[in-house]
């Protein structure tokens, strides 16, 4: 018998939205609060019934009722377990000083279609009222993420500063960069960029005119679609680059990236590796929310090949 000849495929789309939620106090795997470190760590679940998969959480908060914020950026799902939900936690840092506050926490999910749950109403999120009458410790710098958590280094468009604190003591720092044009009047976020040897010598300062922004506990910082130096086609901006932040307390907190046009994979090559990722993902794209595309060589969208 001869078998028969497909001509044609179908496929069924996932139109279906994940369904995804914070995990509640008394939930297996709960959320809970640690008033030693002022502290929630919030354990989210969720799943995808569509067949792309959930892809990302989002996390949010409410503090007395106020407009919710997103708790930094969004967390890769990861792999199901065996009963195939999928699983994440983030860490929420508290207001310390008292009085009591009310929390309200919820998540949102993303699928691989770019399916995007729909916000969830008030009796399912997870709320805590909680007071951290702890004296407010000294601010710091508790997280750093390029490119929104993208390996990448060919395009560099955001850096986030996760901080302990919220508020009044980030905007400060903000404040002082865009009142102030150099680093001699007291700008408190400083930029440096060296050559990709990391020579001492090839110190330069960096002008830092992009739009900052203070999005709950992390300052923002925006270099606009050109990204870092301006022009995403371009190796002027390559470099090893250095961040200071001028802390209240006079300490400095310093972190490094560096820039290198054509390194999607990040790790300091442009190799075949890289030529390879891009031709996987040629005409591919990252949905609002996601980790930038790490093949998109200039931020341009879907992934382009080097030319």
């Amino acid at each position: 018998m001869k078998t028969p000849l497909i001509e044609a495929n179908t496929y069924v789309p996932d139109l279906t939205a994940p369904v995804t939620w914070v995990n509640g106090t008394t939930a297996t795997n709960p959320s809970t609060v640690n008033t030693s470190t002022d502290t929630f760590t919030l354990n989210v679940t969720g799943s995808d019934t569509g067949g792309s998969g959930l892809a990302y959480f989002e996390v949010f908060v409410s503090i007395d009722g106020q407009p919710a914020q997103q708790i930094g950026p969004a967390i890769p799902a990861g792999a199901p377990d065996s009963n195939g939900y999928d699983h994440a936690a983030v860490t929420y840092q508290g207001l310390v000083g008292g009085p009591s506050h009310l929390y309200r926490f919820y998540s949102i999910g993303i699928d691989g279609a770019g399916n995007v749950e729909a916000p969830h109403p008030s009796p399912n999120d997870v709320t805590f009222l909680q007071e951290f009458s702890a004296t407010p410790p000294p601010l710091e710098v508790t997280g750093f993420s390029v490119e929104h958590g993208s390996p990448s280094r060919s395009y560099v468009r955001y850096l986030d500063l996760t901080f302990d604190a919220t508020g009044s003591a980030l905007q400060s720092i903000v404040d002082s960069v865009n009142d102030n044009a150099n680093f001699s009047t007291g700008q408190e976020i400083r930029p440096y960029k060296y050559d990709l040897n990391g020579d001492a010598s090839s110190k330069t300062q960096v002008s830092l005119q992009e739009t900052l922004s203070v999005i709950d506990h992390v300052i923002e910082i925006d270099f606009g679609k050109g990204g870092i130096g301006g022009n995403p086609n371009s190796t002027a901006a390559d470099g090893y680059y250095e961040l200071d932040i001028v802390l209240p307390n006079g300490q400095i907190a310093v972190h490094y990236f560096d820039r290198l046009l054509g390194d999607v994979a990040g790790d300091g090559i442009v190799d075949q590796n890289d030529l390879n990722e891009i031709a996987a993902e040629i005409n591919e794209s990252s949905q609002l929310g996601w980790t930038p595309l790490s093949a998109d060589v200039t931020g341009a969208g879907p992934s382009r090949r080097l030319t």
